[in-house]
């Protein structure tokens, strides 16, 4: 049982920290047909926090 429940909480975790990644990825890319791109949102800024 103990196992099971550490092995969630360590999957959430990864998932999390590749979500934030992901998110700050594609904020910061630039758009292919506007030559734009957008500042990070501070709502992900603080979510790292």
């Amino acid at each position: 049982m103990k196992a099971a429940k550490k092995s969630k909480t360590t999957v959430k975790k990864a998932i999390s920290k590749l979500a934030i990644k992901t998110a700050v990825n594609s904020t910061n890319s630039t758009c292919l047909w506007f030559q734009y791109q957008p500042n990070q949102p501070d709502t992900l800024k603080n979510y790292k926090k």
